[in-house]
């Protein structure tokens, strides 16, 4: 994995930050401008997956994305994740009523933070559901 930072800040409507992209290029071991900000727009969760579905098909990959319930058990995170490396989106601790990705493994374990302020807080679960989105990239 490549410890990479985000190279966009999040302040709209003037620009989207890229954590996504970020967190993608870490876990693929590439450079966050060598994969497309497929928010740049500040388009929804979606329609950034629509979009990177052909680019992630192009390498032969695939997306995989789940909704989990941040009170899910340690042992059954680590049973089904064990030491996988996924994205793991919530509630960004520095920007209201924005997401934040990080990279995690386990039991929503971050262990790096594509941020610049790297503030050590891993995304809160967002308060509408509880709930945390997890991407997991696989071969296809």
């Amino acid at each position: 994995m490549k410890e990479n930072t985000q190279l966009i800040y999040h302040n709209p409507p003037l620009s989207f930050g890229d954590c996504w992209r970020t967190c993608i290029s870490c876990i693929l071991d590439l450079e966050p401008e060598d994969v497309p900000h497929f928010l740049i727009d500040g388009c929804q969760n979606d329609t950034a997956l629509f979009r990177a579905r052909p680019w992630f098909r192009e390498r032969g990959l695939e997306i995989i994305t789940i909704s989990m319930d941040s009170s899910a058990s340690f042992d059954m995170c680590n049973l089904m994740f064990g030491d996988s490396l996924y994205i793991l989106t919530g509630e960004s601790n520095n920007y209201r009523e924005s997401a934040h990705c990080v990279i995690a493994t386990g039991h929503f374990k971050m262990i790096w933070d594509v941020s610049p302020k790297r503030d050590g807080a891993p995304p809160k679960p967002f308060k509408e559901n509880g709930f945390y989105c997890l991407d997991f990239i696989v071969r296809s």
